[in-house]
């Protein structure tokens, strides 16, 4: 038997345990049920990766809102989920909660795609307007060693003024530093800023939101979201572990950083400016009309 088939059996195997699991027809697609939420969650081997997405209906909790901007809504949300977690936007404009699980020779994702499929729960449970009811730790609380981390993986750890360490990271504009510190207790988070909220309009943060629910679909790991660091709110890229990363994992979380700012990094920085956040907002819909007027809630 592969490594790809033993991981395949493993995970279906990990997951049917505490959720319903069944096969689409192909060996590695599955649809997970769970008795958290009502709604289908999808998961596929691809390559290297383990996929799960789940799709969303139309918004009940913001039926009747007229204020909400509902993508700087999931952008907000983004930042709290659990198991690293996402609301994206895919290429037809639906909206999707996924997260993804590298496959790791010689690393059981088991206990990851655990925490990935409760942070998946947690954020359907938010969009439908109910709370979340945790599951509970399924990985070994072991506290994060960042240094060695990074000397294992031949990332070059700096040590800040205000305490926080981080790893510079190459960039179209030249090399960015990824902030890197302690989630929780034993978990981990990465990330590095794109834009400084307080400072924009509402036009330009709309825009982004818009921009960064749309990149969340492509990205791998890394997720966009509005977070607050010292008080201020930030547009950022961050991955997330709930629990201690092994050496591969923190490799996989610095390297899908440098991609996500690679490829979002210019278009950022044109919807900061007024007037292109303005024209980016009236070009079409940001969601197709059948899925509910109240999420075209537009300017």
């Amino acid at each position: 038997m592969s490594i790809a088939e033993y991981q395949t059996d493993r995970i279906a195997s990990l997951i049917s345990a505490t959720r319903g699991v069944s096969r689409d027809g192909q060996r590695a697609r599955w649809e997970v049920g769970t008795d958290l939420v009502d709604s289908p969650i999808f998961a596929r081997v691809a390559g290297d990766w383990l996929l799960f997405e789940a799709p969303l209906r139309s918004n009940p909790r913001l039926a009747g809102a007229t204020t909400a901007f509902l993508p700087e809504q999931l952008a907000g949300w983004n930042a709290l989920l659990p198991g690293g977690a996402r609301f994206g936007v895919d290429a037809r404009f639906n909206i999707t909660v996924r997260a993804d699980v590298p496959l790791i020779d010689d690393f059981d994702p088991g206990p990851r795609a655990l925490e990935a499929l409760s942070g998946i729960e947690a954020g359907l449970a938010w969009f439908d307007g109910c709370e979340p009811s945790p599951r509970g730790a399924v990985s070994v609380e072991v506290p994060v060693d960042f240094k060695l981390l990074a000397d294992e993986t031949g990332w070059a750890l700096c040590d800040a003024p205000d305490g926080d360490a981080s790893i510079l990271v190459p960039a179209p504009a030249g090399p960015v530093p990824v902030q890197v510190e302690a989630h929780g207790e034993t978990g981990m988070r990465a990330w590095i800023a794109v834009a400084e909220l307080d400072d924009l309009t509402p036009h330009s943060r709309h825009a982004l939101a818009v921009l960064l629910l749309r990149a969340s679909s492509v990205l791998r790991l890394a997720r966009p979201a509005f977070a607050r660091h010292h008080e201020r709110q930030s547009a950022v890229f961050e991955v997330v572990f709930d629990s201690a990363p092994g050496a591969a994992e923190f490799n996989h979380a610095i390297e899908s950083l440098a991609v996500s700012i690679a490829m979002a990094a210019s278009e950022v920085k044109l919807l900061c400016e007024e007037q292109t956040a303005r024209d980016y907002l009236i070009v079409g819909d940001w969601i197709p009309r059948d899925q509910g007027e109240h999420n075209n809630n537009q300017p």
